[in-house]
This record gives structure tokens, sequence and C-alpha cells, in this order.
């Protein structure tokens, strides 16, 4: 202001401070111009992920250069379209260009926050379900070749006779005329652009030459029938000669590294077989090698190739593998803890991968035909050389008997992450089950009818579990949450974000990590929050199986920052004297109960936890929250509210369901089956059960009889060894306590 501070007036104060709102334009319109040169989408990176997760980390020190945060939500139209402009690579940037045009993505161009996490999670999507299209141009054709008679070889005029050709010349096809212009601008013919890229057409002109260029392409296409059923011979004999070079791949190349010491030259990944099988001589030279891979002795079991007179293949080991490593061209793939069957009739070194490991790599047999396709409509293995039966053991196999429940449906591919999807099941007929859930669901309706229940019911359960089969999941999918009210943390006054920093973990956990984090991504579970003010750190436990890793979350210091919510939870002794006069029960558990629970996007950040790819943020419940239990049970009583205590129990996810009849069973399961429709809530058909007279539900055996003690758990109890420490004691007290209640006169045994 140019004067003494005591001679300024608050007036004159007011206006000064006031001028800080005030925006420069040219100041903006240059941050502008710093942010367009910032945003960068870097095509060296492979995938869209990391290639827009880099273009964050160019942006943010471009916006905190002169500390000018607040123009992120200011001017959030602004800095859309920049990054929108700057989308690579064409096809993509084409692709969000159209869908950010749509009225429904309207509120998208004025919020950059909601913005960016639509673009990840699109341009994930279109990389992995679409692909994007080469922006490359096209290497220069070689002038086609001639023969002795000047002859071109490709689409040309030619006479009745054969074309004699020299062995061993090169036939370079030309490609027919209504296919040259495919991949460039129908006006300029320009292949660097197409043409609604190109400067000065209008869409009118656009459209005009489009439907033009289809029309050709559909009489160059009637013509090249035509001429295949004329044989080669149309009108004029115009004949067409294509010759294709295939793709030759040698198998001594596809080599596979086990254990890290051991070379696999014959690793099949394409033979379709449903089981994974190693020979006898890759297990013995595995141990020759100093290794000690993890053998397992079962059955024996009967393996069946493919083939009416094929003879069966018995086996009773399966040997786990620590390792198993491939060379690609973007590195190093790594399968961890694969199960496979020994053929120890097989003394050479071979291995064969199933096709449901080869599934959960990504192969598709569909995509794997559609992307022939676009490379040519026909392909002619007339030329193909007669193929003879190589050394690699390459039978397809398939499991004759039922294999035993401690075996992995997924053949050990582990992954502590709920499964997403389903496999297929084998049946009893050794055929393929492509409905597994309802597999289960039928084999739970004959359990009922052991269990005694009459023919009419047993057939009105199955309908009544075929009507609600959407409610079942053997294995965890893509499933949107219950449709409840997400849970919303509150934070006590003055807490502080908690910041873990990374810590320090063995190469195989780090491995873990990252597999575990990109499945739950993928599964929409967890997002990248390359801003989060939170922080918890994961710890890696190791599971029941050697080798098997689970990741938990260190959640007390949060916790120790919010308010606990109250909600009653149920008094078992209580809540169990309602089941007096009941005579049949059903059992309902929900599939990964937490997992399915809604957090809110206002609480997410506080539940990040730091792994060495980043920052995650969760977007549904964690066990070991503060307040997943009270919320959980809050939900239950949100949707079974009224048929509590009135014919259900609920104590978190597992539902108890009781009545005096069969009748009156079947309509509470099916009001309980509609609920569960409603809200999208999912059950997990193998922990359930529909129809029993006796069963066990929360540690206490209900009949007809009365509630007693779970025997397995009471004899738990009288295995305990006596108390050594002061956390075996404290241990034995409270499973003690636990039986007090049941235990007549127990006052009188306490010494007075």
């Amino acid at each position: 202001m140019g004067k003494d501070p005591y001679e300024v007036t608050e007036t004159e104060w007011v206006a000064w401070f006031r001028q800080s709102y005030d925006v420069d334009q040219r100041a903006l319109d240059t941050l502008k111009k710093r942010i367009k040169v910032a945003v960068m989408f870097d095509m060296s990176v492979q995938d869209a992920d990391s290639r827009i997760g880099k273009m964050l980390d160019g942006l943010a020190p471009a916006i905190r250069r002169d500390r000018q945060e607040w123009v992120i939500k200011e001017e959030s139209p602004a800095f859309v379209k920049i990054i929108t402009d700057a989308v690579k690579p064409v096809s993509l940037h084409r692709a969000v260009t159209e869908e950010m045009a749509l009225t429904r993505n309207k509120p998208l161009k004025k919020d950059v926050y909601r913005f960016i996490p639509w673009l990840r999670e699109y341009a994930i999507g279109r990389e992995r379900f679409v692909g994007y299209e080469e922006d490359t141009k096209p290497a220069a054709k070689p002038d086609p070749p001639k023969t002795n008679e000047g002859v071109t070889h490709g689409l040309c005029t030619a006479p009745t006779e054969s074309i004699p050709w020299a062995p061993g010349t090169a036939i370079t096809p030309q490609a027919p005329p209504w296919l040259t212009s495919a991949n460039g601008c129908l006006k300029c013919k320009s292949t660097s652009h197409r043409i609604r890229e190109c400067p000065g057409i209008t869409d009118e002109e656009a459209v005009k030459l489009l439907k033009a260029h289809g029309r050709a392409l559909g009489r160059g296409r009637s013509d090249g029938a035509r001429g295949r059923r004329d044989g080669g011979r149309g009108n004029g004999h115009r004949m067409a000669t294509m010759k294709t070079d295939p793709v030759h791949t040698e198998r001594a190349k596809l080599v596979a590294t086990v254990e890290g010491v051991l070379t696999v030259n014959a690793s099949l990944l394409d033979s379709g077989a449903d089981l994974s099988v190693a020979s006898g001589g890759l297990v013995s030279a595995l141990l020759e090698a100093g290794t000690a891979p993890e053998i397992t002795t079962m059955g024996p079991f009967s393996l069946r190739p493919y083939g009416a007179n094929s003879r069966p293949v018995v086996v009773t080991k399966q040997v786990r593998f620590g390792s198993l490593e491939f060379k690609t061209g973007c590195g190093p793939l790594m399968l961890r803890g694969l199960r496979v069957w020994v053929d120890e009739a097989v003394a050479s070194v071979e291995l064969t991968l199933g096709l449901p490991v080869m599934q959960k790599l990504g192969y598709s047999d569909k995509t794997l035909l559609e992307n022939a396709r676009r490379q040519q409509a026909e392909w002619d293995f007339a030329d193909q050389s007669i193929a003879t039966p190589g050394e690699a053991m390459h039978r397809t196999l398939r499991m004759e008997e039922t294999l035993v429940d401690d075996i992995d449906d997924d053949e050990g591919m582990c992954c502590a992450t709920p499964d997403w999807g389903t496999d297929p099941y084998p049946t009893d007929d050794g055929q393929v089950d492509d409905d597994p859930v309802r597999t289960v669901l039928m084999s739970k309706v004959a359990d009922a009818a052991s269990q005694g229940m009459d023919e009419e019911s047993v057939r009105r359960l199955q309908d009544v579990l075929v009507e609600f089969k959407d409610v079942f999941r053997l294995k965890f999918g893509r499933d949107p949450p219950v449709k409840v009210e997400p849970l919303k943390v509150q934070l006590k006054p003055g807490s502080v974000p908690v910041k873990s920093g990374l810590r320090r973990y063995p190469p195989t956990h780090v491995a873990y990590l990252e597999k575990h984090v990109r499945e739950l991504e993928e599964a929409g579970l967890v997002y990248r929050n390359t801003r989060s003010r939170w922080a918890a750190a994961p710890r890696i436990v190791p599971k029941k199986d050697p080798g098997d890793l689970r990741m938990t979350i260190d959640s007390r210091p949060i916790n120790a920052c919010t308010e606990p919510m109250p909600w009653p939870m149920p008094n078992l002794e209580v809540a169990m004297s309602v089941l007096q006069g009941s005579t049949v029960y059903f059992t309902l558990d929900w599939m990964k109960g937490y997992w399915q629970l809604p957090l809110h996007p206002d609480s997410q950040e506080y539940y990040s936890f730091m792994t060495p790819v980043g920052v995650v943020t969760p977007t549904r419940v964690l066990m070991g929250q503060s307040d997943a239990v009270a919320y959980c049970q809050g939900v239950v009583d949100e949707l079974f509210g009224d048929m509590l205590m009135h014919g259900l129990l609920g104590w978190l996810d597992d539902l108890l369901g009781y009545a005096e009849n069969t009748d009156d069973l079947l309509r509470l399961l099916r009001q309980v089956l509609t609920v569960c429709q409603t809200y999208g809530l999912k059950l997990h058909p193998g922990k359930c059960t529909f129809f029993t007279t006796k069963t066990v539900w929360c540690g206490k055996e209900i009949s007809a009889d009365g509630v007693a003690h779970a025997p397995g758990r009471v004899q738990g109890l009288c295995d305990l060894e006596p108390p050594q420490t002061a956390a075996d004691l404290q241990q034995f007290l409270c499973a003690t306590n636990w039986m007090r209640a049941n235990i007549l006169s127990i006052r009188s045994w306490w010494p007075r």
C-alpha cells in the first residue's frame, strides 16, 4: 500500500486481503500452459494404470510449483479438458472424447477428482477387453515379384492353365483394392489419421465416404467368395492367389525354470488338459539338484486321457512347486505354489500345464479366435507339414474319480484374495459342470432328503433354490456391495492422520503384495490413491498350508482415532430361548461377509494402507475396524428385522432359521432368500444347510431336545494343557467361563 501500518484503515485492510481472491488471468494462462506441458501419457509404459499414474506424478509438481493447488478445484473443467486432449494412444483418445460427450458423463467435465478415477477405470477396462490400435505407419510394401512369363502373383488376370513358379520363390500377396484404405484416411489417403480426424472434413462428407467404402468392401468380399465357388475362375478367369507364411514356434524355445534350478524344454501351455501333470523324471531331477519340493501322497486316482481306447494313468502323488518361471518379452513371469500331479511312468523331464491354470493367466479360446479373425478371414493349412508325436507328454487328462475335499480346485495357485468367478466342477460322469452353484445346491437338496424330508417338500425346496440360485456364490466375484447405507466413520476431535511408513518385506512378501493388490483392484475392492493422507501398515502372515500367505491390516492406530458405533449384540442365552418347540432348522452363511459391506467414500481414505506399489484405499468394510462388528450386526437387523426372534436368529454373518414343521421352514427360507436377492446379499451354498433336525450354531448344538454345547468344543476344552504362563491361565479361564452358564451349581465349586 505504501503506507505506515498504523495509518491503514480497516476498510483498506479488508480490500487488500480480498485482492488475494482476484485471479490474474495472465497468471492462470501461464499455469495452464505449464500444465499442458506436464500432462503427458508416456507410451513406453506398458499398462494404462501405470501410464495414468506417471501422468499424475508429472502433473503434481507443476501445480505445487507456485502453491496453486486451489486451482484444481476452481478450474476443474479446464483441467479435465487438458487431460482429455492429452490422452494417448489415439484410439483411446477418440473413445474417451466420445464418452465425455455423453449426457451421463457431463458431471465428470466439472470435477477433475471424479474424472481421474473414471479415466483410470475406463482405460484399464478398454486395454484389457478391447485393446488399442497401433498408431504406427505400415512398412512400405515391396514390389511384387514376377515370374518368367511376366505374370504377377497376387490378384491378377491369369489363363486357365496353372502358372508355374520356382520352388522356394517368395510369393508376396497384393491386397485387393477394397482393402487398401482400411487403416488410413479415405479422403487424403494418409495413414497417420482416420477419416473423421482429417482436417477440414465435414460430418456429412465423412459419412458419405464411409458408406461408399462399406459398399466397396462388401462387393470385394462377395467377388472373392464367388471366385472361390468357381474354383478360382470367375468372369474373365480372375484368380486370387494368397499365401500366408505361417509363424513357426519351436517347442524347445518355450522353456520354464522350475525352482530356479531345472530347465524344462517341453512345457505345454496349450494342450487343453484339465489337470496339470509333471513327469516322474522332472521330480527326480529336482531331487537330484538338491531341491526339496513338497510331495503329497494321496489316492490312488485315475487320470483318463481323451479317446475311447485310451489307457488310464494312475497317479498317487501331487507335487507343489515353489516357483515356475517363464521368460517373456515383458520380463520374467513367475508362478508360485502350483500343484501338479506326478506321472511316475514317464522318465523324461516334462511338464503339462492344465487349462484351469491357463485360464487364470488370461487364456481365452474366444479371444484367440477373434484375434485371428482380425488378421484375416481365412487361414490356409494345406501346406502344413504332417505332425508327428513329439517327446512332450501332451495327453489331455481328466480326473476319473471325485477328488477328496482337501485338493485345491484351482490347482494350488496361491491367492489370499477371495477367488473371482467360478471354475467348472467335475461331475460323477467325468463331464465338466458349467454350473457348479446348481450342482452344490442339488447336493444340499439330496442331503435334506437323507435327513428325512418328504418327497413333496424336497421338490418344493429344489424349486426355491433354483429360483434364487443367483443369491449363491461359490467364489467371490465382481458383485456390487449390499444395498445398504455405507459405513461412515466418525473421527474423534483433534485426530491426526495415521501415516505408517513402508515396512521392509522379504522378496516373497513383496511379490505376494503386488499380486494381492492387483487382484483386489481388478475386483473393484480397492483403488490406488496417490493423494491419501492416511496409510496403515499391512502385515503378511502365513496360512495353514506352508507357503500360503494372507494380508492383514494393522488398524489399531486408526481405531484409536475413531468414535466407536454403539449397537446391541444379541444375548445368545436369551435369543436361544425362542427355540423352544422348534423341530426343523436351516443355517445360512454369507459369502465373505465383510467384503460385501460398503464403506462410505468419505471414510475410505482412513483405512488406506501402504504397499511397495503405492498407497491403496479399500471400498469395502475391513475386518478389524472398530465399527465393523456393530455395523455388520446393524445390517442384519436392517435386512431381517421383522423375522428376527420370529423364526430367524442372526449373529453377524451366520443365520439360523427354525420352525415347528417343514412347511413353515420352507416359507421362512423363501422370505429370507427374497430379502437376500432384494439387497444383493450373497450366500455360500457349500456352508449352508437347508433342512436338518440337529445343527450347530454359535458353538451350540440345537435340536428338538434343546440346546447343548457342541461336542467338538467340549472336547477341545478337555484337551487343553494345564496353564504354564499367565497367558495360558487367561485363556483357560476364558474357556471355562464360556461353559459356566451351563454348569449346574457352579458357584458351589469355588472355595469361599
